[in-house]
C-alpha cells in the first residue's frame, strides 16, 4: 500500500519510504602508465612517460509514487552518462658530471596534459506505472521532460629546468626555472 503522512509534517517523507528509491551507478575506469628510461651516453639519462586515465560512468534513479517526492511528481526518473579521459606526456633529460671537486647536475623537462569530458542526462515524470523505472522515459507525460548535455576539453603544458652546482660536497648552488601554460586562461594569457 502507501505510507501514511504525518499531518503535522506533510512536507517530510517517512524515512522507511526512502528505501523504495532505486539508484544504480556504475563506473568503469582504466588507467595505463608506461615509461622508458634510456642512458645513451655516460652522464646523460632520458626518461619518457606516457599515461592515459579513461573513466566512464552512468547513473539511473527512480523515485516511485510510494516516496513523497515521487508521489507529487507521479514517479520521477533520471538517466545520466558521463565520459572523462586524461592524457599525460612527460619527458625529462638529466646530465650529471663530476669535475674534480665540482659536481654539475642539469635537468630539463617538458610535461603535457590533456583533459576531455562529455555526457548527457535526461529526466521525466508522471508515469502511468512504477515498474519501468528509468527504462522507458518516453512513457512519462511531464509537460517539459528534461534533457541536457555537456562536454569540453582543456590542456596544460609546463617547461622545467634546474641547475645544481656542488663544490666539495659542502656548498650547493641551485637555480630553477618553470613556465606553465593552460587553455583555461584568457586568450592573451595562456
Amino acid at each position: 500500500g502507501n505510507y501514511s503522512l504525518d499531518p503535522m509534517q506533510a512536507f517530510s517523507p517517512i524515512p522507511v519510504s526512502l528505501l523504495d528509491i532505486d539508484d544504480e551507478s556504475c563506473v568503469e575506469r582504466i588507467m595505463l602508465l608506461g615509461y622508458l628510461n634510456l642512458k645513451p651516453i655516460k652522464d646523460l639519462s632520458l626518461r619518457l612517460q606516457v599515461g592515459v586515465d579513461r573513466n566512464q560512468g552512468k547513473r539511473d534513479t527512480y523515485m516511485p509514487t510510494t516516496v513523497l517526492f515521487g508521489a507529487r511528481e507521479g514517479g520521477y526518473a533520471t538517466k545520466n552518462v558521463s565520459n572523462k579521459t586524461d592524457y599525460n606526456l612527460n619527458f625529462i633529460i638529466n646530465w650529471k658530471k663530476q669535475f674534480g671537486h665540482s659536481l654539475i647536475d642539469i635537468m630539463a623537462g617538458y610535461d603535457y596534459e590533456k583533459f576531455t569530458w562529455d555526457g548527457f542526462d535526461a529526466m521525466n515524470s508522471k508515469f502511468p506505472y512504477d515498474s519501468a523505472k528509468w527504462n522507458n522515459l518516453v512513457a512519462g507525460s511531464r509537460e517539459k521532460p528534461g534533457v541536457g548535455s555537456f562536454g569540453g576539453n582543456s590542456n596544460m603544458s609546463s617547461y622545467i629546468t634546474r641547475l645544481n652546482y656542488m663544490f666539495m660536497d659542502r656548498y650547493l648552488l641551485t637555480a630553477n626555472f618553470r613556465a606553465d601554460g593552460s587553455s583555461n586562461f584568457a586568450q592573451n594569457n595562456k
